[in-house]
């Protein structure tokens, strides 16, 4: 089937998967990108101790994620990115590729569990 969408969007049911997998890699890859590989790295300049940086990064990452809507959700972004930089942190700020994985997995097991 031709989609008739041109490029406002997909319309098969294929299209619509590999549209939903693009996005949640790619919101994977730039948000470990921009939180573990450049704010924690940048932050650990002006603050030596990094576990002093976990929480300011927790805490913009809830923001980035938009509206705050509920206790239980903002609890669930600040518990995984507390995870998280306290992976890379203990990796010794190696092995983004590893965090990225798994926060994809995070995003399509999101959208395809209900």
């Amino acid at each position: 089937m031709r989609s008739q969408a041109g490029f406002i969007g997909p319309i098969s049911t294929l299209e619509r998967l590999v549209a939903i997998v693009v996005i949640a890699f790619t919101a994977a890859i730039t948000e470990e990108v921009i939180f573990r590989g450049f704010a924690l790295t940048r932050l650990k300049r002006l603050i030596p101790n990094p576990w002093f940086i976990v929480p300011i990064i927790a805490i913009s990452f809830v923001f980035i994620h938009g509206e705050v809507r509920d206790f239980g959700q903002t609890l669930n972004y600040i518990v995984f990115s507390c995870v998280f930089c306290i992976g890379f942190i203990l990796k010794g700020f190696k092995r983004l590729e590893i965090l990225i994985t798994i926060h994809f997995l995070i995003n399509a097991s999101l959208i395809f569990v209900p």
